[in-house]
């Protein structure tokens, strides 16, 4: 089933909460190259900001670093999401998320990658499969309700 970004084929709005501007430039770059002009990327070097921007700025998709220099770990992600429940999240990791925290952390979470090994294909794909799986996700919920 196609999303309705697809259908439309509008722009697909990222905000990415990363204090690294490398890792930015890196995920632009990534998406530019698989498909230029798809995605609006959006960044942000703090918790507090990314929530301030989600409140005033229609977003499609969250990129999240958990280590922030004003959150860090799960507190990052239960920030984000007691604000802004209705956008899909994908973490990106530094590294591989220990066990459990990689539990706690994937729930509610849509994806979650690994900064150094992804490429521009996995991250486009990521991102479309996190938006669509969000949109299905609230047609059931709002089904059985």
């Amino acid at each position: 089933m196609e999303t309705s970004l697809e259908i439309q084929n509008e722009k697909i709005k990222i905000l990415m909460i990363e204090d690294n501007p490398g890792d930015v430039r890196l995920v632009q770059e990534l998406l530019q190259d698989v498909e230029p002009n798809r995605f609006s990327i959006s960044s942000v070097d703090r918790i507090s900001k990314g929530v301030e921007y989600l409140q005033t700025n229609k977003t499609d998709l969250v990129l999240l670093d958990l280590s922030l220099p004003d959150s860090i770990g799960l507190n990052t992600l239960l920030k984000l999401k007691e604000t802004s429940s209705v956008v899909p999240i994908i973490i990106l990791a530094g590294s591989i998320l220990t066990r459990p925290c990689l539990k706690e952390c994937l729930n509610g979470v849509e994806d979650y990658l690994i900064k150094g090994h992804m490429d521009g294909f996995t991250l486009k794909e990521s991102i479309l499969s996190a938006i669509k799986r969000h949109e299905a996700r609230g047609r059931l919920e709002a089904n059985f309700l």
